[in-house]
C-alpha cells in the first residue's frame, strides 16, 4: 500500500479542480514512492511552498497529504496495527456508522484487492465519504494475477459508482505499468475509460503489461447501503430489460439455406473456425488499448487528451 506516481498524479489534479482533501483517510498507512523530482512537480503544479526537507523522499506520504494537498485531519484504518494505522477495523466487516459521512476524501491505493469481502469493504469506503465528497480508488486491472484476491473491469466500478449508489464518476483512467511492482512508474499515455454502458459494449482488454485503474468518484447522495440493490453488468441490464421485446431475427439468404443444409456436426466446427479468426483479430482491435471508442489517450501531465477526440463520458475536460 503505497502512493505512486500515478496516484499523486491523480490526487494532485484533484485538488487543482477544487476537490478538499481537509479531513482525509486512508485505507492502510501509506507508504511514499515519490522521488524529490516528482515531489518538487507536485509542489510548483499546487503553488505550495514546503520546506526542502519535505521534497526529500519519505517512508510513509503523511506529508504530501498535509503539506501538499491540506489534509488538516489524516487518518488510516487498517485490521491491524503493523504499520502504524491510526484507526483498527476490518473492512470485511461493516464500518460503525458514527464513522459515515465523516471524510471528504477516502483515497484507496492498493487494498482493496486484498479483502476478501469486497462489496462489504467498497461500501464501507462510500459510506465514510461526506455528500459532494470524492472517493478515490487506485486497484489492480490485468496482469496481477495473484496479487490479491481480485483483479477488477471498469465495468465493475461504473456501475458500483452510480446514482443507483449516491455516486457519479468523475474519471476513470487506465494505466500500463513497467513491471508489476506499479512503484516503478508507468508508460505513455494514459487513457480515459469510456462507460461500457455509454458505449453498449463490453470495454476488455487482452494485453501482457499490468494494467492499472485510477478512479475518483464523487458523492451526491449518502445511502447507508449502497448495494441494496446489487449492480447489474450494463449488458445484461439491457437484455433482460428487452426480454419478450425483441424478436429473434431468423438468417436469411445463403446462411440460412447453410444452416438447414448442412450437419449440425459440420456447423459447430465452421463456427469454432469463425469464433477463431474474430477472436485472433479482435484482440489486438476490439480489446486493445488501441480501440479510440473505449479507451481515449490522455497525457498524465494535468490528464488532459493528447489530441483532439470525443469527450468521453465520466472525465471532465480541464480548461
Amino acid at each position: 500500500m503505497g502512493i505512486t506516481y500515478e496516484d499523486a498524479r491523480v490526487l494532485c489534479d484533484a485538488a487543482l479542480d477544487g476537490v478538499s482533501f481537509e479531513r482525509t483517510l486512508t485505507l492502510g498507512h501509506q507508504r511514499s514512492y515519490l522521488t524529490a523530482k516528482q515531489l518538487s512537480e507536485f509542489a510548483g503544479d499546487l503553488a505550495v511552498a514546503v520546506p526542502w526537507e519535505l521534497l526529500v523522499p519519505n517512508a510513509y506520504s503523511d506529508d504530501f497529504f498535509s503539506k501538499f494537498l491540506g489534509a488538516s485531519t489524516l487518518e488510516s484504518m487498517d485490521a491491524s496495527a503493523f504499520e502504524g494505522a491510526t484507526v483498527l477495523h476490518d473492512l470485511n466487516l461493516r464500518v460503525p456508522e458514527e464513522r459515515d459521512k465523516s471524510f471528504d476524501a477516502v483515497i484507496d491505493s492498493g487494498t482493496l484487492e486484498h479483502v476478501f469481502n469486497f462489496p462489504v469493504a467498497l461500501a464501507n469506503c462510500m459510506r465514510m465519504v461526506r455528500v459532494g465528497g470524492r472517493l478515490f480508488v487506485f486497484t489492480n486491472g490485468n496482469n496481477f494475477m495473484g496479487h490479491g484476491f481480485y483483479q477488477f473491469s471498469p465495468e465493475l466500478f461504473y456501475r458500483s459508482f452510480s446514482h443507483e449508489t449516491g455516486f457519479e464518476i468523475e474519471q476513470m483512467t487506465a494505466v500500463e505499468y513497467r513491471f508489476i511492482g506499479a512503484e516503478f512508474g508507468s508508460l505513455q499515455p494514459w487513457y480515459s475509460v469510456v462507460d461500457p454502458d455509454v458505449v453498449r459494449r463490453r470495454v476488455m482488454v487482452t494485453n501482457e503489461l499490468p494494467l492499472g485503474l485510477l478512479i475518483r468518484a464523487k458523492k451526491i447522495e449518502h445511502r447507508g447501503e449502497p448495494f441494496e440493490r446489487f449492480p447489474i453488468q450494463s449488458d445484461y441490464a439491457r437484455s433482460w430489460s428487452n426480454a419478450g421485446v425483441r424478436e429473434e431475427r431468423l438468417p436469411s439468404g445463403v446462411k440460412n439455406v447453410l444452416r438447414r443444409t448442412l450437419p449440425t456436426s459440420l456447423l459447430a466446427r465452421i463456427n469454432k473456425v469463425r469464433t477463431y479468426w474474430h477472436n485472433r483479430r479482435s484482440r489486438h482491435t476490439i480489446f486493445s488499448l488501441k480501440n479510440r471508442n473505449h479507451f481515449i489517450p490522455i497525457a498524465p501531465s494535468g490528464l488532459r487528451p493528447v489530441s483532439p477526440g470525443p469527450e468521453p463520458t465520466g472525465r471532465r475536460r480541464r480548461a
